[in-house]
């Protein structure tokens, strides 16, 4: 089978095999119903050509279902590569010390915020905000690892008094599209607006002292 695996294309055989011994098996009652002591050959379709027929049915049918499985292995396999349709699967990748390509962070912001626009302060998302700046003084000296880069943004001087960790986190989340994506923006864009509609929602720039934009600026510092 050109479109299927080695395993897949065995697995193929062995069962058209068991079909077939179970159509026509050693004994002479089967041997007598596959048609090869053909008595009544002139009653319509012989034994021996309903046996075959049979058989050709059932390994048609062992053969699609063989093939639908390979095409939902091959479905997952794109999910878990590919941007579109569905998101990569780049959580796992996230909390480990390296950094995460800019695109890869996209995804997994699109696959952690929430209905209302907010990214939400989780491990995975945090470490991969931080994971270009950790890269560049990982080689350095004293480097700090990721996950204490990561659990740095919480306390970044850049971050306002009295700001939630779902509102700073989204802050840090445009700040890392604007800095890392900024000749890409069609691609978050829908994000961006999402995120700044809910922003706008809880902010209170009397209290805060600034403006979410030029939070948004400052946390460009940190990410």
């Amino acid at each position: 089978v050109p479109d299927m695996s080695a395993a897949a294309a065995c697995d193929i055989d062995r069962m058209d095999l068991e079909a077939e011994e179970a159509a026509c098996s050693d004994s002479d009652d089967d041997v007598m119903g596959c048609g090869l002591f053909d008595t009544d050959g002139d009653e319509g379709m012989s034994d021996d050509a309903r046996c075959v027929d049979t058989m050709s049915s059932q390994a048609a049918a062992v053969l699609s279902m063989a093939r639908k499985e390979k095409s939902k292995q091959d479905k997952h396999e794109r999910k878990k590569k590919g941007l579109g349709g569905a998101v990569a699967d780049v959580s796992a990748d996230a909390t480990r010390d390296e950094a995460m390509p800019a695109l890869d962070v996209l995804a997994l912001l699109n696959l952690r915020r929430t209905v209302h626009g907010s990214v939400p302060a989780t491990a995975d998302v945090l470490g991969a905000l931080a994971g270009q700046a950790w890269a560049a003084q990982a080689k350095a000296p004293g480097a700090k690892p990721l996950n204490t880069v990561a659990n740095g943004l919480a306390g970044a001087a850049a971050r306002p008094t009295g700001l939630s960790d779902e509102v700073w986190t989204t802050l840090l989340a445009l700040a890392f599209l604007k800095k890392h994506l900024g000749s890409e923006r069609a691609t978050w864009q829908g994000l961006e607006a999402k995120a700044l509609e809910w922003l706008s929602t809880c902010w209170d720039t009397a209290a805060v002292g600034k403006s979410i934009g030029s939070v948004v600026l400052a946390a460009m510092k940190v990410v």
